[in-house]
């Protein structure tokens, strides 16, 4: 009877961890009495998914039985795209914010992706603000003095520094997540110094292959939740890829194509993707 009652208990407790399908709460001060429509981004497209009666109180669910695919998310009001967000493994969760300042004031709970997502947002923003007068000065064809335009780029470097530790420190704690995939997928691959041939001269193509092998190092071709990206980028990944670094010779592009669809081939959803913007390049 014990035994029963504790598979009973286990399955119940398992049942409640998983939980399926999708539940995402929001509230957004400043809101009410109206509908609000949950969106996703698709390669070029943009595709609405759900709606949700906003209460008097801003308060609003979607929700379903079928889980989300993975990327990055919007919320539309009177058709207009207010804030992204993103859906990945965890997708039972609440945000919460204001309308006067929706990126500013928000607010994850229940979900670490999330969180994350909200903080790196803030983060770069803040970054930007630092950087602002730097571009600026690199940008204006008045300023003539390259001192100056050498102080500018030597500080606007060190804060593209700050911002890919930031990144990488983001990356390594938290490798699942989808922030964190997302932010990989925008590395840039490192090449090493080119080795010296037995004659002592330096091998001038090997950093351009090593480029070409290493250049999907940091994105995941089998990943679908990166086809749900604000920007096109799996596709124009794909595209930089095949029209770049290699010959416009059918043989070569075949064999490239086959390399990578290999890879993607992991995922039905990537595949037909990858298949597709193969087709149409």
């Amino acid at each position: 009877m014990r035994l029963t009652l504790f598979i009973v208990c286990f399955l119940f407790a398992t049942c409640a961890m998983a939980q399926p399908g999708y539940q995402i709460d929001f509230k957004i001060k400043g809101w009410r009495d109206t509908t609000a429509f949950l969106g996703h981004y698709f390669s070029e497209s943009t595709y609405i998914v759900d709606t949700a009666k906003v209460n008097s109180q801003g308060a609003f669910t979607f929700e379903g039985k079928k889980t989300l695919f993975q990327g990055v998310y919007f919320v539309v009001l009177a058709k207009n795209r207010i804030f992204d967000f993103v859906v990945g493994a965890d997708q039972h969760f609440m945000l919460e914010t204001t309308s006067d300042d929706y990126l500013k004031n928000m607010k994850a709970s229940g979900d670490e992706d999330n969180q994350l997502f909200i903080e790196n947002v803030a983060f770069n923003m803040e970054q930007h603000k630092v950087a602002e007068p730097f571009i600026q000065i690199l940008q204006d064809t008045s300023v003539r003095d390259e001192s100056k335009k050498k102080e500018a780029r030597e500080a606007f470097s060190k804060v593209n520094a700050t911002v890919l530790a930031y990144q990488r420190q983001l990356i390594a704690a938290h490798p699942t997540l989808l922030t964190a995939r997302i932010l990989k997928a925008t590395q840039a691959v490192e090449v090493p110094n080119p080795p010296k041939k037995p004659d002592g001269s330096i091998d001038s193509a090997f950093q351009f292959h090593y480029y070409r092998e290493h250049f999907f190092d940091n994105f995941d071709l089998a990943d679908d939740a990166l086809i749900r990206l604000p920007k096109p980028f799996y596709q124009e990944k794909v595209k930089e890829y095949l029209e770049k670094l290699f010959l416009p010779q059918p043989d070569s592009i075949t064999q490239a194509i086959d390399k990578i669809v290999v890879i993607a081939k992991k995922n039905p959803e990537t595949y037909k993707y990858l298949v597709y913007t193969c087709v149409f390049l």
